[in-house]
């Protein structure tokens, strides 16, 4: 009685839920493989995670599994008891008013098995699971990715825009020269009372949302003096400013802590009328000023927006990754 044949008699081949007790060690080696290249800075803390839950990985099956834990349920494709397709699904953390979501993720498969139909399988069993739930599904996919745009295509899902992820390194110094002579806008801070129009603001020059599961909402700029204790309390720091033309909003810039400590996330906001313009001096006005050595940058910002993206390649980021975002309305 062969090796190979035990396998297979445990772990049977093809589609089936995924088991927390037996897969995790498994799925951390297939997302590091087929994600390597990424640009996920993440990517590595994720798989490290993964590794260590699967030690307790049986325990966490005793306790009911993922789904009641609040965790992402999902799929793996099997051939010869090795796992070597996956897909993840969990609640989005979106709005309310958005409606109920949920993400479809991880969408992997060895390269050693591809183009055989797994992945389509795989999804369709992630979108039947949100179709028996209600809502809606989203997902990302690299821009590059023609073969997983094709897919997602052919499934139902629609496009939501493509967005660029950059990165700018702790303790840069640009020179002033790259950074532009500036001087053309006068930057003021943004008043509590000015919600409003950066609302408005933002409907118009970002209308697929402010980023992944992150509708234009009036929530994300109306701020209150207690939603901003709250925020001093838990260290999550946020300055938002502003360049006012005839008593209208046509720029604004917002730099907020991220829940990692060791970041900032630079939100550039410019209408569509004035692009070419603010760009570089609120970007150079967040840098010069406010950011202090030690400091990592992120920003994430549509793409096909070449003003901003000059805006941040003279302040030193860096292209990190480029995203299509995709939803499935069940």
């Amino acid at each position: 009685m062969s090796a190979a044949w035990l396998i297979r008699r445990r772990f049977h081949d093809g589609l089936q839920p995924i088991n927390l007790g037996r897969d995790l060690a498994e799925l951390a080696d297939l997302i590091e493989l087929c994600f390597a290249d990424s640009g996920d800075p993440d990517l590595r803390g994720v798989v490290g995670e993964m590794r260590a839950m699967s030690r307790i990985g049986p325990l966490l099956e005793l306790l009911g599994g993922p789904g009641s834990m609040g965790l992402a349920v999902g799929y793996v494709w099997r051939e010869n008891g090795h796992v070597v397709g996956n897909v993840s699904v969990f609640r989005a953390d979106a709005p309310p008013e958005a409606g109920v979501g949920w993400v479809i993720a991880n969408v992997a498969v060895h390269p050693d098995y591809r183009r055989r139909g797994i992945a389509r399988q795989l999804m369709g069993a992630a979108m039947d699971y949100v179709a028996h739930r209600g809502g809606w599904a989203a997902l990302q996919v690299r821009r590059d990715n023609e073969a997983a745009l094709g897919l997602y295509r052919s499934l139902g899902f629609r496009e939501n825009g493509a967005w660029l992820f950059w990165y700018r390194p702790s303790g840069l110094r640009v020179p002033r020269e790259t950074l532009g002579a500036g001087g053309r806008f006068r930057i003021l801070p943004l008043r509590r009372g000015d919600w409003r129009a950066e609302y408005e603001l933002a409907r118009i020059a970002r209308p697929n949302g402010m980023g992944w599961l992150r509708p234009v909402s009036a929530r994300y700029f109306r701020r209150s003096i207690w939603s901003e204790l709250w925020g001093l309390m838990c260290l999550r720091m946020e300055r938002r400013w502003a360049i006012w033309e005839g008593g209208r909003l046509i720029g604004a810039v917002t730099l907020r802590r991220r829940l990692d400590m060791r970041s900032d996330e630079v939100v550039l906001l410019v209408h569509p009328d004035h692009r070419g313009g603010p760009e570089a001096e609120l970007i150079r006005f967040v840098t010069e000023r406010y950011v202090g050595a030690g400091r990592v940058l992120v920003a994430e910002h549509p793409a096909e927006d070449e003003a901003a993206e000059a805006a941040f390649r003279a302040a030193g980021f860096r292209l990190r990754r480029e995203l299509v975002y995709m939803r499935w309305d069940a």
